[in-house]
């Protein structure tokens, strides 16, 4: 298969809609996101994204916040049928020469605990844990 690599400063400007909402729903079902996360429909966010037959298989919506020093990952999803193909990876490494290129030294996101293949995928490539986040669940009872 051949894989074309892409950037937009905005998800509007990209044909990607459609792959953000079938990710997004299904990091939902497989509780890999919470539903209270934030929206990642937001055009301030900058995408790469690879195609395959010009359709969107895979993508990696961001935040740049070069005041701060950090871009953010706001949500990454390569379709099931595109998997294996490293297209994550070489997301990644576009965002961070763009990063390096702006003199953004961070690159951060969030990965819920359930998901333990971008886990291991973050944890091959040397990222680390620099921040937990608590939880208590509170049941109210009527």
């Amino acid at each position: 298969m051949s894989y074309k690599l892409k950037y937009k400063k905005a998800l509007s400007l990209s044909p990607c809609l459609p792959l953000v909402l079938k990710g997004w729903d299904e990091l939902l079902k497989l509780e890999y996101v919470d539903s209270h996360c934030t929206t990642v429909i937001n055009d301030n966010y900058d995408i790469i994204w690879f195609e395959c037959n010009n359709e969107p298989v895979a993508f990696l919506l961001f935040s740049m916040h070069p005041e701060e020093g950090y871009a953010w990952i706001r949500l990454t999803y390569v379709h099931p049928d595109h998997r294996r193909q490293h297209l994550y990876q070489k997301m990644y490494k576009k965002l961070k020469n763009m990063c390096i290129k702006s003199n953004i030294p961070k690159i951060s996101g969030g990965i819920n605990t359930k998901n333990k293949p971008m886990i291991n995928t973050a944890k091959k490539m040397g990222r680390y844990i620099e921040y937990s986040v608590w939880t208590e669940d509170l049941i109210m009872k009527e």
